[in-house]
């Protein structure tokens, strides 16, 4: 799923408190996250949703695109069962470049136990330049937007397995009569 937040250069002028201009002067501010889920640690799973036997290792991968005009530097990532895996980690994330967390050396991994669906929220925020002639007294101004992605591990059913039933044939000794003539 992919969630855009489209800011115009007047919501940045109202941050700012300067004049609003028009909004086609402004960045369009736009991410692409995609979570995929896998058995093997270090590498990104290709899927967002696997089968697997209760017990299973997986491990997530969380990979963001920018989609904008402008370089994200500033990035928060949260997933609802993983909790907070990136805090305001600093990486410039260019302009439609692309970064997963094994690259940034994260393993995110959980054992599976029952079937799970876990959404993740990735936020990339971007540095608004200072206005000519002003100074930023401290205060850098951001503008972020968010993209989230999902994926689903189903544990699959345990597999009773019966023993190959056997039968005992008791035969009797047949003796063959003879004749004696």
């Amino acid at each position: 799923m992919k969630k855009t937040i489209a800011l115009v250069a007047a919501t940045a002028a109202l941050v700012l408190g300067a004049a609003a201009t028009p909004a086609s002067a402004g960045p369009r501010l736009s991410i692409t996250v995609v979570k995929t889920v896998g058995t093997t640690p270090g590498v990104c799973g290709t899927e967002s949703a696997i089968t697997v036997a209760p017990g299973t290792t997986v491990y997530y991968c969380y990979t963001v695109t920018n989609d904008s005009e402008v370089t994200f530097g500033v990035h928060t990532l949260t997933d609802d069962k993983e909790g907070t895996l990136l805090n305001a980690a600093d990486y410039n994330l260019l302009p439609g470049a692309s970064v997963n967390t094994v690259t940034l050396g994260l393993t995110v991994d959980a054992v599976i136990t029952t079937t799970t669906t876990n959404t993740a929220t990735w936020e990339a925020c971007y540095e608004l330049p200072i206005p000519a002639g002003r100074t930023s007294q401290g205060t850098v101004q951001s503008l972020c937007t968010e993209g989230t992605a999902s994926a689903t591990v189903t544990v699959q059913a345990p597999t009773t397995t019966t023993a190959p039933s056997t039968t005992t044939i008791q035969a009797a000794a047949l003796t063959t009569p003879r004749y004696t003539g």
